[in-house]
């Protein structure tokens, strides 16, 4: 295994796990593989949308190939530190590391400098700052999608508890003079 957190400082991403040649990516690497750009709505569950992000980027599946996944790898496992968040490799095809948004370098803001985008997908599934891609057998936790059903679902007992307030007060006798 190539050291989990040898990307801090910025060098590159690492690819490890069920792969023949662990390695850490450097943008050197990924230079030289084609570019997408998909446009479209981000749009959040919480209830919010940017409208028309283009986002561009290199294939998952394309940046994986370079270290050769063994045919027991079933999922990659998309890490920003000990944040998680799994894909199948049957699926990853359709998702991007990206490191431009708006025809611009992604900045460490946005989640940069290298982003996954899953167009498709709950936004949860977006990860920034990619720093390590892990192919297993098994998709293992998934950090991502945990933290964000957290938080819809106190949002939304939030929303309860404030409709429930409102009904209160609108049922109250207004104030004597």
């Amino acid at each position: 295994m190539v050291g989990a957190h040898a990307n801090r400082s910025g060098g590159g991403i690492v690819v490890d796990g069920l792969v023949v040649r662990p390695r850490i990516l450097t943008a050197a690497d990924l230079a030289p593989l084609r570019r997408f750009v998909i446009e479209e709505d981000f749009v959040c569950e919480e209830g919010w949308t940017v409208p028309n992000v283009r986002w561009g980027g290199i294939r998952l599946t394309d940046a994986l190939a370079v270290a050769q996944p063994l045919s027991a790898a079933r999922y990659v496992r998309v890490c920003a530190g000990t944040y998680t968040m799994p894909v199948p490799l049957s699926a990853s095809q359709d998702a991007l590391l990206c490191d431009e948004m708006n025809s611009r370098p992604l900045t460490r803001d946005d989640g940069g400098p290298w982003r996954l985008l899953w167009p498709g997908h709950a936004c949860f599934t977006s990860v920034k700052h990619v720093g390590r891609l892990e192919l297993t057998a098994d998709a293992g936790p998934n950090d991502a999608e945990r933290i964000a059903r957290g938080r819809l679902d106190a949002g939304a007992i939030g929303q309860t508890v404030v409709e429930g307030a409102l009904r209160a007060l609108a049922r109250r006798p207004p104030p004597a003079r």
